[in-house]
């Protein structure tokens, strides 16, 4: 086998002749590897000689498979490919043939400065007003909800019980009515405001809401849409939350009174907090060095890695049993937003990581193991440039 590589910017051409009895040896192993799948009168499953299957289904029966081996073992892995190659084969005079590999290759990384930076150290603040957040978050999670007081008018933080249908133009649209649904006054999980609108109903009440559809609604026909609800307030549900005190410390934690509880939450946020300013030091530290390299992405690397974030991303919701445009919905933006977000990151990961792997490269930091390469590289750079 003759091999020659050919390289010019961020392209490679890979042509690899083979002569006439390295291809037929290549066709014999297909038909070794594949004689079972095809029947021959006369014979058992597999054991048709080879001129007889392809005299009866072609003479390039066999072809293809023999071409993907041939690829497959000689091309090697010492290029640094974006995508498959795009493969091409021709037959010589005597017999052989020839593959010419077409390949778009990551392109070649100019370094910029990655030692002796100072990069500014994030503080790190935690106190009692953490401490009493997190004690209320947690307080709101034990809360219970009761039935309100006949004479209750329904206000902020309150669950109302709500039966409504949703009309444009006099028409009632899909998805628009709901019976008994628990809708948390404040929360905004509705529209515009419809929920302003229903504070100050008592329980047994109804009342018309009328709101307007935002132009970046995920139904198109919705869209700017004025929209009338009729409503009716069957139940308030008010939330009663747990004192935060001794008993409430021994029911959500190992310790017996408040104090201590509090002691063991502000040592605990602290070290929470002081890894997410490491990792954020690290971050402006990686971003800095990014920022002094030079590199020609190619478009298709970062919409591979975007296509790759957002397939992720739409499974990620799919088990959730969500939707990307449910999700767009919840986040007050539309699909479309999302997938461009998306690719902006790409494109700074894409960077990112072809920087650090050619400081991984020139610092020969490489290993095996991809997690203990970039740990090897977070400790050089680290100690190589100041964080304070």
């Amino acid at each position: 086998m003759d091999k020659k590589v050919t390289k010019k910017n961020n392209a490679a051409t890979v042509v690899m002749t083979f002569n006439a009895q390295e291809w037929n040896d290549a066709v014999d192993r297909a038909y070794q590897k594949n004689a079972s799948k095809y029947k021959v009168a006369g014979f058992r499953a597999g054991k048709a000689p080879r001129k007889m299957i392809e005299q009866q289904y072609g003479a390039g029966i066999f072809m293809e498979d023999a071409v993907q081996d041939l690829f497959a073992s000689n091309f090697g892995n010492d290029l640094k490919l974006i995508d498959y190659p795009h493969l091409d084969f021709d037959f010589t005079a005597d017999g052989g043939i020839k593959l010419t590999a077409t390949c778009a290759l990551e392109p070649e990384v100019t370094l910029g400065k990655y030692t002796d930076l100072t990069i500014k150290k994030t503080a790190v603040n935690v106190g009692d007003k953490d401490v009493n957040e997190y004690l209320t978050r947690l307080q709101q999670s034990r809360a219970k909800q009761v039935a309100a007081p006949q004479d209750h008018a329904l206000a902020n933080s309150d669950i109302a019980v709500i039966d409504f249908k949703g009309s444009v133009d006099g028409k009632y649209f899909e998805g628009g009515t709901a019976q008994n649904y628990e809708l948390e006054i404040g929360s905004h999980s509705f529209i515009d405001n419809f929920e302003d609108q229903l504070i100050g109903m008592a329980a047994g009440a109804s009342r018309d809401v009328f709101v307007t559809f935002p132009k970046e609604y995920p139904v198109k026909e919705l869209q700017n849409a004025k929209a009338k609800f009729e409503v009716t307030l069957h139940n308030i549900l008010v939330k009663q939350l747990p004192a935060i005190d001794d008993t409430f410390a021994k029911e959500v934690s190992e310790f017996d009174n408040l104090k201590d509880f509090k002691a063991d939450l502000l040592q605990k946020l602290t070290e929470q907090a002081t890894k997410q300013a490491e990792y954020a030091d690290e971050e402006k530290l990686f971003e800095a060095i990014a920022a002094n390299a030079k590199v020609d992405i190619p478009d298709q690397m970062i919409h591979n890695h975007a296509h790759a974030m957002i397939h992720d991303m739409e499974h990620q919701l799919q088990s959730q049993g969500a939707s990307m445009e449910a999700y767009a919905q919840y986040l007050g933006t539309t699909v479309e937003k999302i997938h461009a977000e998306q690719h902006e990151l790409a494109a700074k990961q894409v960077k990112m990581r072809l920087v650090m792997d050619a400081i991984i490269e020139k610092e020969k930091l490489s290993d095996k193991d991809r997690q203990k390469q970039f740990d090897n590289l977070t400790i050089f750079l680290k100690r190589r440039n100041k964080i304070c």
